[in-house]
């Protein structure tokens, strides 16, 4: 489902675009909609998809499908909970002045039963200053080691991960963007994140261990952020395809690409398999796709 918006002076949004079956009433009407307000509508058409596997308004012609759509008299089955039911009727309201808000949504009782609100982590969003050295080597000092995580990767994103499906390009491989990098190594988890913090150390960068990824960051006093042209912010993370073989994925945040190369170029010769020993690998990938699919 995508959406177009445009605001006109009335701060009232005109344009109606998207899928016709998720479409508030008040967008039906071309007098101007309030885009917050609708996209609960949309959500609420969500929620009821999922629940009942249907759509709540549907028609082959579009002008039935509206004309449903503006009396907004979705049937709702009996089977499902009373507080679903409850928690649709206030969604699939037709007027969007009565229609509950997300904060209404967040505070009913069907919607908080098994919810654990969680906060989301950004590497490309996080900012470090360089400066903060004590929290950069808080694990250090604390004598606190922080225990590696190692993704497992599955058939699909393994797929995913290579080009058009010719794993030589999974080898080595860099996004046209310029910002992530992989190569494929036989080293064990522990052992290249051992590997990776030293030669990086030596390359004159310091290293922040968070979530089982290291954060590497370049060493550059009296920078308050790292969002500066001469700065380099990085992580590095290692995901499992078998108990041989292992994907280090690099991926930059913000700075010089030059110098994110150069890194990139060093860790891969010194961790990342030979290329002699490439097709050995890519053996090993195809039978980890088939045991994958073997499974299904």
């Amino acid at each position: 489902m995508t959406l177009f918006f445009f605001f006109q002076k009335d701060g009232l949004l005109h344009t109606t675009c998207g899928s016709p079956n998720y479409i508030a009433p008040e967008v039906l009407l071309n007098k101007g909609y309030d885009g917050s307000v609708s996209d609960v509508w949309s959500c609420g058409v969500i929620l009821y998809v999922m629940l009942t596997g249907s759509l709540p308004f549907d028609d082959q012609n579009m002008v039935v499908l509206y004309q449903k759509i503006l009396k907004g008299n979705a049937h709702i089955p009996k089977w499902l909970s009373q507080g679903a039911q409850d928690l649709l009727r206030k969604i699939l309201d037709p007027n969007p002045i009565t229609r509950v808000d997300v904060d209404g949504i967040r505070a009913h009782d069907w919607f908080k039963q098994g919810y654990a609100p969680s906060a989301p982590f950004n590497d490309d969003e996080e900012d470090i200053n360089v400066d903060e050295e004590d929290s950069l080597n808080m694990t250090e000092q604390n004598g606190i080691q922080d225990k590696i995580a190692i993704n497992q990767i599955n058939a699909f994103q393994l797929i995913g991960m290579s080009s058009c499906l010719d794993l030589s390009g999974f080898f080595e491989k860099e996004d046209a963007s310029e910002r992530k990098i992989r190569f494929a190594s036989n080293y064990p988890p522990a052992y290249l994140f051992e590997k990776i913090e030293s030669i990086v150390r030596k390359m004159g960068f310091q290293v922040h261990k968070s979530n089982g990824k290291l954060k590497v960051i370049q060493d550059c006093k009296g920078l308050a952020n790292l969002r500066g042209k001469e700065s380099l912010l990085i992580s590095a993370e290692v995901f499992e395809i078998n108990e041989s073989l292992y994907v280090v994925e690099l991926k930059k945040s913000s700075g010089d690409c030059s110098l994110y190369r150069k890194l990139c170029e060093t860790l891969s010769e010194d961790l990342g398999t030979c290329k002699s020993q490439q097709f050995l690998k890519q053996d090993s990938i195809r039978q980890e796709i088939g045991r994958h699919n073997s499974s299904f």
